[in-house]
């Protein structure tokens, strides 16, 4: 993260790189305006945003999260100072920060006296409080993204990670980025006074591109999952499947000035104590990893209504975490984006971090013609890809699709039904191809089946619906075999066929060979003489039987005949045959 004046650093490499070349050039210029040095001696500390899909307020519970950066952040241009003097300037924020790193630094006692300069100072204390020997300053100029400061991506995270990366350069320190994780978290617990956790340095510092970052912050322990590890292997170089929406609601918050945010990881760890205690685990600390949830289950009864939504937060995120990682392994974006909207529901309504009524709010929403009222039902919107642009998407990784491309590029006669259209989107005549899928094939019988307007067809009008505007191989035996498993049907459908009567023993025979049954063995390998079936042949009363190796082929006629050559004149015409439909 930390680079010479020649190049930069950041959050993995990606179609859209970051920092540009553009964004380096303002910030080296802006070093030299202020220090005098040569360009080539700038150094650049460069922190991307995060944003965390699943996992919200539960890191400082020793909760399992989910983060990933994004290509904007923090740019620190900076040179060493020849003392130990800090001089820094800001890109969205006026005025200039002095001091020395051999001053002591004392934590915030007042949060509103909170501002950019303190998050210099704190990179200084984290350090000194540590151990490390801070013998030289910085000299430097700092920038972030304009109107994204404040605004829930940890752009505080990412400042107080640029000053320690930019510290540590100079002094020539060596700092794990585990270690640097803790030193940002002294930052905000001990110098700022913000008992958060450890999710956004962790993201900020060990986020992988193409991977969610999964981090347990109990154990401080990451793991990465790629979007649909079943086509890892055919994504292209360097692109995704997807691309991330940052829609920005106008609210911009400080938590350190916050005094509701420490109040409600109190309210967790009171939670977690009042959960520990009635379960007889007081020796363990108070956070809710520690706690159980079987018995959290059987015990909740105990907590007091702020305590329960809090703790309710916590156990259902960390269900929609786990639920999470399948979804986004096997590249259901669906499931995942229902699980996310799950989360912000949750939020707002057990954890309490949005205020629902709010002016600045009111005013961005009017100037979208669109109206808040004070009380009502919070309802969400789901922006999804359409079925369309699922099936587009699956055929670009589907190997299937990919061989009928090739053949059709060699205009081979078996082929020509199929068609590319100017996207290269693979159609059988009219019809869409649909990928060898399950999900997706599933999601389109569920919508021509299940939903509100189809109302249960059946098998021969499902297929014929259907296949007006998709098509894929033996889509008919799939659809029959889906209505065939439809509980609803099975249970409310109405036979069309005669009613079946009671089943009748069949009475004992009085003599042998006077009543037989018959049945046949199918689908075995042929025989030298091209025999594929057996015929067996039963007497009823003595259960003796007879074999004859015979041909799926052979017609009534020749049936007859073998058995008039090898039963009738042994035992004479039965009186009775009995045998299943089938035969």
């Amino acid at each position: 993260m930390v680079a010479p004046g020649g190049g930069g650093g950041g959050g993995g490499g990606g179609p859209a790189r970051w920092p540009s070349e553009e964004e380096l050039d303002i910030v080296r210029k802006k070093v030299v305006e202020i220090s005098g040095r040569d360009e080539r001696e700038v150094r650049v500390a460069a922190c991307p945003y995060r944003i965390c899909p699943l996992g919200a307020h539960i890191d400082h519970q020793g909760g399992i999260v989910t983060a990933m950066t994004i290509n904007y952040g923090v740019i620190l241009g900076f040179v060493p100072s020849n003392d130990s003097e800090v001089l820094l300037r800001s890109g969205q924020f006026e005025g200039v920060i002095r001091f020395r790193v051999d001053d002591l630094q004392k934590p915030i006692d007042n949060p509103e006296n909170i501002n950019w300069e303190s998050y210099a100072r704190g990179a200084v204390y984290a350090l000194q409080n540590s151990g490390y020997d801070l013998r030289k300053g910085i000299i430097g100029y700092i920038s972030g993204v304009k109107g994204l400061d404040s605004s829930g991506l940890s752009s505080s995270a990412a400042v107080g990670i640029a000053y320690l990366l930019a510290l540590e350069n100079v002094n020539d320190l060596v700092v794990s980025s585990v270690d640097n994780i803790q030193l940002d978290k002294s930052i905000e617990n001990k110098y700022l006074g913000l008992e958060n956790g450890i999710l956004d340095p962790s993201a900020i510092l060990l986020s992988r591109y193409g991977y969610l970052t999964f981090m347990d912050c109990k154990t401080a322990s990451p793991s990465y999952v790629y979007f649909s590890e079943l086509s890892k292997s055919q994504q292209p170089q360097g692109h995704l499947p997807f691309k991330i929406l940052l829609a920005f609601s106008g609210l911009q918050h400080n938590l350190p000035k916050k005094r509701g945010y420490n109040t409600r990881v109190f309210e967790c760890k009171e939670a977690a104590r009042a959960l520990l205690h009635a379960s007889g685990c007081e020796e363990a600390s108070n956070i809710l990893r520690n706690v159980d949830s079987v018995v959290y289950e059987a015990q909740k009864c105990v907590l007091e209504e702020n305590l329960s939504r809090r703790a309710e937060h916590y156990f259902s995120e960390m269900k929609r975490v786990a639920k999470g990682r399948d979804a986004w392994a096997r590249g259901n974006l669906q499931e995942l984006g229902q699980l996310i909207s799950a989360s912000g529901r949750s939020s707002i309504l057990n954890y309490e971090c949005v205020e629902i009524y709010n002016e600045t709010l009111c005013s961005e929403m009017r100037k979208l013609s669109l109206e808040m009222i004070s009380q009502g039902t919070l309802n969400h919107i789901s922006v999804e890809p359409t079925l369309h642009d699922q099936i587009i998407m699956a055929q670009l990784h589907d190997e299937g699709v990919k061989i009928i491309k090739q053949k059709l590029s060699l205009g081979e006669e078996k082929y020509k039904c199929f068609r590319q259209d100017h996207k290269g989107v693979l159609w059988f005549e009219s019809r869409i191809v649909v990928p060898k899928n399950h999900e997706l094939r599933k999601q389109i019988l569920d919508e021509a089946h299940l939903s509100k307007f189809s109302i249960h067809p059946g098998g021969n009008k499902m297929y014929q619906d259907l296949r007006q505007n998709f098509w894929w191989t033996r889509m008919k035996r799939e659809i029959a075999k889906y209505v065939s498993e439809c509980d609803t049907c099975q249970r409310v459908k109405a036979s069309h066929l005669k009613v079946a009567g009671t089943l009748q023993p069949l009475p004992i025979p009085s003599w042998k060979w006077e009543d037989i049954s018959m049945d046949f063995i199918v689908g075995l390998p042929s025989t030298a003489q091209k025999h594929d079936s057996i015929w067996v042949i039963v007497d009823r009363l003595t259960k003796m039987a007879y074999f004859f190796l015979v041909h799926t082929t052979y017609t009534a006629k020749k049936y007859a005949e073998i058995y008039l050559d090898r039963i009738v004149c042994l035992y004479g015409v039965p009186k009775t045959i009995i045998s299943d439909r089938g035969t």
